[in-house]
């Protein structure tokens, strides 16, 4: 089947119920916002077709049922694209996936899933879905595993997990700061280019987009109290 393909160029577009029946690549040149406006889920891709979304920043979808930005039936693929603020169930009990609810084939690497996880941020439940989202940022260095789930196929057996592993990690340089003299400065860096490959750091392949960092400072002074990252980096000057 031919496939499609749509550029979105730098903006915010303010989408929802957005029914995808077709073969189709999207794809984001700049920095592309899709904001769901909390109206609901804003891509759902029926069975028997394939999706590539590239270079999104999905965010504030929020849907009353399963999936709060993405309920995929069919084949997706995502990369380095951003999910944040999104919701599912809206309060309702039994619903699950605030960024993707996945009852198809899913891959999703290289990207940041912010959420908190209220509802699962990425849940497997239907036939035989199953769900590789390795290599992404989950806000935390900690394993993610709890940030996803897995309910029940069509024969009442488990579904499988949501692969998680080699998630990347943040890293700080440097860790601390001693013998210092008042007024000097320092560059705090953070970096985003590492993944935790079952206990052992590796570099990423490919950097997941910019993200906003936050910095604090006890004492002395920040340049700045948020940093965006290029190139999965950020820094800021300190001075004592």
């Amino acid at each position: 089947a031919n496939t499609g393909k749509i550029v979105l160029l730098q903006g915010n577009y303010v989408e929802n119920n957005v029914i995808v029946n077709k073969n189709v690549n999207i794809t984001g040149e700049g920095n592309v916002v899709v904001d769901g406006n909390a109206s609901g889920v804003v891509f759902t891709i029926n069975s028997g077709n394939t999706v590539y979304l590239k270079n999104l920043n999905v965010k504030n979808a929020v849907n009353a049922k399963d999936g709060g930005a993405i309920y995929n039936k069919g084949t997706l693929n995502i990369e380095t694209s951003i999910f944040d603020a999104n919701a599912a169930s809206n309060g309702n009990t039994g619903y699950h996936g605030d960024d993707i609810y996945n009852s198809g084939i899913l891959t999703l690497h290289y990207s940041a899933l912010l959420g908190k996880g209220t509802n699962k941020l990425i849940y497997n439940e239907g036939r035989e879905p199953s769900a590789n989202a390795q290599y992404n940022w989950w806000g935390t260095n900690s394993n993610p595993s709890t940030l996803v789930g897995a309910g029940l196929d069509y024969d009442d057996e488990p579904c499988d997990d949501v692969d998680v592993s080699n998630w990347v990690v943040m890293s700080v340089d440097p860790t601390s700061i001693e013998k210092v003299i008042v007024g000097n400065e320092k560059t705090l860096t953070v970096n985003f280019n590492h993944y935790n490959a079952n206990g052992v750091i590796k570099e990423l392949a490919k950097s997941i987009p910019s993200i906003n960092v936050n910095f604090e400072a006890v004492n002395g002074t920040l340049s700045s109290d948020v940093a965006a990252t290029d190139n999965g980096v950020a820094s800021v000057t300190y001075t004592v």
